[in-house]
């Protein structure tokens, strides 16, 4: 999903799901948590590794990279 998609997706799903009240105050945590989405933090929202992976690859227009699993966990697990 681009950025211009998810701006209106956020939007219409705001609209029907958000009371009148809370919606300013909902919008702003969301955009926040978007714009502050990186590698060190998306495990907080409750993201797959592999959610983040394709969602940044849209938003970023990076490559899509799949590491191998001692870089995805180090060398300290058995």
């Amino acid at each position: 999903m681009e950025r211009k998609q998810a701006i209106t997706y956020i939007a219409e799903w705001l609209n029907k799901n958000v009371a009148a009240v809370e919606r300013g105050k909902f919008r702003e945590i969301a955009e926040s948590d978007f714009l502050s989405l990186l590698e060190e933090n998306f495990a907080r929202l409750a993201v797959r590794p592999s959610e983040f992976a394709a969602w940044q690859v849209a938003w970023e227009s990076k490559e899509l990279k799949f590491l191998a699993p001692e870089e995805r966990y180090g060398n300290n697990r058995r």
